[in-house]
This record gives C-alpha cells, structure tokens and sequence, in this order.
C-alpha cells in the first residue's frame, strides 16, 4: 500500500486535506513535527500525516495508524486465488472476502443503529482513536507547555502556573511530568497548624462571601473545640444583616452548651473580646465584607483586646477559579487574612483556584470542608491532601 504525505499548519488542516483526498475512511499513518522556512525566511513549524486509501475496506474514519509503515503489512496477499468451485460453501466465501489475520491494518465489521445513525461503539472506536492521536502529538510538546497543559487541567493558571511549570527537566510520559508537578506542588504550598490544638487562647474569625458557609464552618470548629479536645469556647457573632442569624447561633449555643454573644456596639465588643474567659473564642462576621461596615472596622480595630492568637480565616468555595479567588483575597485584605477554608468540596473535585490563591498570597489553607454535616464534614487541611485532590482532577480529565 503506498502512503502519501499530508502537511499542515497543525493536525486539523492535515487531517482536512487526507479526508479531502481519500474520503472519510482513509488509512492514517505516521505523525510528525518539522520545520520548514516561511515566507519571511523563518521557521516555522508543520504537521506531516501519512495517509492512504482505504482501497474499499471496512475502516473507522481517520484510523489511528501509528505504527511506523516498515511494520505494517501488505493488505494483499502472496496465497494463490480459490478456484470458483470453493466460493460455493459458505466458510469458503468468508475466507476469501477477508483480509489476512496476520494484517495488523484489519477492521472489525461496522454496526449501525436500525435507523441508520453511528452505532455506539463505533462512536466510541473514533473517540479513542482520535484520543490517541492527540496524545501522541502533545507527546512531541516541549516539557512545559504540557506541564501548562496539566496545570491548566487541574485549575491552576497565570504566573503560578508559570512558576510551577519552570524548570521542571525530563519526562518521558505524563504520569512522570505530573508525579514531578505534584512533588513541586506539596512542597511550595504554605502550611499551617491546626488553631484547635494549641494549648494558648485563641480567637478564630471566619469572613467571605455571601452564602460560602462561615456560620457552618464556626458550628463545626465549636462542636471539635468541644468534643475532641475538650476546650472551652464562645461564640461572639458580628452579623445583624442576615435574616434569622441570631436565631441560628442561638440553636446552635444550645445545642453545644456554649454561650453566643451579639455585640451591637463597639463598646460591647470591646468588653467580650477583653473580659470573656473562654479558651477559643469563635467570631462570625457579616457577608458585606466592607472596611465600611462598622463592625468589621471594629473587630479590625479591637481584635488585640482578646489578648490572644488571632486567626482570620477566609472562606472560599473549592469551585472558584484561581483569578477570581485572588481578587477576594484582595477584597478581605483590610481584615489582614492568615489562612484560607475550602468549602463547598461535596460540590466538586477541584481546588486548583484554592492552590493558585494560596501560593500568590502565601496564605496556607487551614482548612477543608466536605459537607454541612457537624462536625464531620471538616477536617484540617494538609499540603499533601490538597496535593492529591489537585492531581486526581488532572487524571480524571
């Protein structure tokens, strides 16, 4: 079988002119990259696709073909022809209309549909093959575009991504380029001890925006702070805005044994903050998130009166991409944030936005919140946890 050379500025156009030559169910060959000199006397780079006729076979459109052509083997074969007699028994009749089993170039007979339309397998057949052809071209990529590629995949863009993908040297497949993204990864995340343990008074406020589950995520730190580790705690909740949120805290005190307090001015802030005995005192802000809100710039204001750690926690949904959750970070900078909570996990299986948020603020993640359940559905987040969330999306897709 004699196969032609097809060229194009990428697979697209090569893969257009094949099919404009021999039809939808053309025999491909080898792919490769080369560069030639452009009209302006600079390379450029093409893609070359051997391809060649069907010559009326059975064939799925655009065969992936990838075996170099010195390997195949001739479609014709060497065997003198049945005499006419044999053609009338029907295993005889199979033989000859069959190509060599020995032909790595064989076909598996087409299914269609009763009404005509593309079988599923036969979907599925072109899907894969054209999926191998993909992979076999990103092969040829230099190792940081594909790095870019991973990275782009599990959500992670920008000047992150960049940093990430620099420098990375060798690898030969795409399981080794993403074990050394993933080594890189763990290592450059920040990291942070979990508040809870500490044995020193502590003051954790949660802040985000609207609906990112602050109130939750504080139930879920107050029922740990008392079951696990046996810590005394109050509540001190700053949101007057929402709709039946004093209500909410005032279930939840009673449910835990542990009093909730609603300062209204910052006097009786001052005097929770400065005169409260609790261990760990849990603060809930209000969704606006303003420095003009008046009891955000009073917390900002009053917050070393608590004499003790302060943990400021922002609140992000896994799903949020990396640019919009460093916009937020930006928007909560006046509260000076130490540390980020994932939220929202149950609803998808991606924190890249969280990684390239916490790497550009270097601001480690806390954190990770799975569910609404209490206390379940939290647990404190490590570099390596977030590492495989990250490299699991990356496989998945």
């Amino acid at each position: 079988m004699q196969y032609q050379t097809f060229s194009g500025q990428d697979l697209k156009e090569a893969l257009v002119a094949i099919r404009a030559a021999y039809g939808p169910e053309a025999l491909i060959g080898p792919t490769r990259h080369v560069h030639v000199a452009g009209e302006n006397g600079l390379p450029q780079m093409r893609v070359e696709v051997q391809a060649a006729p069907s010559q009326g076979r059975s064939a799925w459109p655009f065969s992936s073909g990838l075996l170099p052509e010195t390997n195949r083997t001739p479609a014709t074969s060497t065997r003198p022809k049945r005499s006419v007699s044999m053609a009338s028994s029907p295993d005889s009749r199979a033989s000859v209309a069959s190509p060599s089993v020995q032909s790595p170039e064989r076909r598996a007979p087409e299914t269609h549909k009763p009404g005509g339309g593309m079988s599923l397998s036969r979907m599925e057949a072109q899907l894969a093959e054209l999926r191998a052809m993909v992979e076999a071209v990103q092969a040829q990529l230099p190792t940081k575009q594909r790095a870019l590629g991973l990275l782009s995949a599990m959500g992670i863009e920008g000047q992150v991504a960049r940093q990430l993908g620099a420098r990375l040297g060798k690898a030969k497949t795409d399981a080794e380029l993403l074990a050394l993204l993933g080594s890189r990864i763990e290592r450059a995340l920040p990291v942070a001890p979990n508040p809870l343990t500490s044995q020193k008074p502590e003051l954790i406020a949660c802040v985000g925006p609207t609906g990112v589950g602050k109130t939750t995520t504080l139930a879920k730190l107050a029922a740990q702070a008392r079951l696990e580790h046996g810590r005394s705690v109050a509540i001190i909740s700053l949101d007057h805005f929402r709709v039946g949120a004093a209500d909410q805290w005032a279930r939840y005190g009673k449910l835990m044994g542990v009093p909730v307090f609603a300062p209204k001015t910052a006097r009786e802030l001052e005097e929770v903050l400065s005169q409260n005995p609790a261990e760990l005192l849990l603060v809930d802000t209000p969704s606006v998130g303003s420095s003009e809100d008046a009891s955000m710039r009073a917390f900002s204001e009053l917050a070393h009166k608590a004499r003790r750690s302060t943990h400021v926690l922002l609140l992000l949904p896994a799903w949020l991409r990396g640019n919009d959750a460093e916009r937020l970070i930006c928007h909560y900078e006046h509260v000076s944030p130490t540390g980020l909570v994932v939220t929202k996990l149950d609803e998808t299986d991606g924190v890249g936005g969280m990684i390239q948020a916490s790497l550009g603020a270097d601001l480690p993640i806390v954190y990770l919140s799975r569910g609404p359940r209490v206390p379940e559905h939290l647990e404190p987040a490590s570099a390596e946890t977030v590492t495989r969330l990250a490299l699991s999306r990356a496989l998945s897709h």
